[in-house]
């Protein structure tokens, strides 16, 4: 899985994904909502995939100076991407 977060309006935040599923590759992008407090960024969002990838796909994610991890749910896969500084 590839990542790149943007910050596009307060509170707003877009995830450019890229996600390997056996010998498929999907490209798509996850709007998400955020709030911080007290210097950690809280991300959620659900996107719709192609149903073959597992329909909607929840992310909950937290963003702190010393690193960034990320959970995603879906009905055929789940996970966890963790970025360290």
């Amino acid at each position: 899985m590839r990542l790149v977060l943007a910050k596009t309006a307060p509170g707003k935040y877009r995830a450019n994904v890229r996600a390997h599923w056996l010998v498929f590759r999907s490209d798509y992008e996850v709007l998400l909502d955020g709030e911080e407090r007290a210097r950690v960024l809280r991300l959620r969002g659900i996107q719709n995939v192609r149903p073959i990838f597992g329909g909607p796909y929840r992310y909950d994610a937290v963003v702190m100076h010393t690193g960034f991890t990320m959970r995603y749910d879906s009905r055929y896969d789940r996970g966890k991407v963790e970025l360290a500084r």
